[in-house]
């Protein structure tokens, strides 16, 4: 009888996806992602039974790899749901949502 290889948990897959994603996007930000990457991308979005994002660029990848840690704890979906509104600060929103901000890239 064949044996099924186990999945890994979603969660740390996630985590080891969007590490390299932020090592990559910290490298060259305005690249375009690898094949290897954007196909991961779909794979965890199919897991967390949502559509991926089609990014262009590495920081385009990382904004999606947060959006989908965003779907995984339960938080709303940005795409879906539109942009959060206000959060009152010390709440755990509050917590979940500073998690995801990104600093720009300066333009010098």
């Amino acid at each position: 009888m064949a044996r099924r290889a186990r999945q890994p948990d979603v969660r740390a897959e996630l985590r080891a996806f969007s590490a390299l994603v932020l090592d990559r996007a910290q490298a060259d930000p305005t690249q375009q992602p690898g094949r290897y990457l954007v196909d991961w991308h779909r794979r965890l979005a199919a897991r967390l039974e949502t559509l991926p994002r089609h990014p262009r660029t590495n920081r385009e990848l990382l904004e999606g790899a947060l959006r989908l840690h965003r779907i995984h704890r339960g938080l709303p979906d940005p795409l879906r749901d539109g942009p959060p509104g206000p959060v009152a600060i010390g709440t755990a929103a509050h917590e979940a949502k500073s998690d995801s901000v990104l600093p720009r890239a300066s333009s010098a």
